[in-house]
């Protein structure tokens, strides 16, 4: 008899980025498995910086356990791996989340991002959002 004890799938997570207003910079994801983290932004699970293109922009995260996740995006058009801001905190670079479908005036919190990555392979789309001055 063959006993799967402590035997975890993992599964392929991939983020479609769309509504990227130029080819300028980089689209820098981060993957989040609790809320102090997502808040902070800091030690993601998984983490990808990838190239613009025309249209949609497309990366596949490897091998992540099934879990609660949440996953922040931003469009660093300067290359400076940081999310720019105005004074009072407002980005100047599109950013985008997990079931996030509408620009808010204040961040979103891991609850209202998070999703569950089962078992089987997964495909997010996020739309950027660019907050205009």
């Amino acid at each position: 008899m063959v006993h799967l004890a402590g035997f975890s799938q993992l599964s392929e997570l991939t983020v479609v980025i769309t509504g990227n207003e130029n080819t300028r910079g980089k689209i820098r994801i981060g993957v989040f498995s609790n809320a102090d983290d997502f808040k902070s932004k800091t030690n993601p699970v998984d983490s990808a910086s990838v190239a613009l293109n025309q249209g949609r922009v497309s990366y596949t995260f490897h091998k992540l356990p099934a879990s609660t996740y949440a996953i922040a995006v931003y469009h660093d058009e300067n290359n400076d791996s940081t999310l720019n801001k105005r004074q009072m905190g407002i980005p100047v670079e599109g950013i985008g989340f997990s079931n996030y479908t509408e620009f808010k005036h204040k961040p979103p919190n891991f609850d209202e991002v998070a999703f569950e990555l089962g078992n089987e392979d997964l495909t997010l789309e996020i739309p950027l959002f660019y907050k205009k001055k």
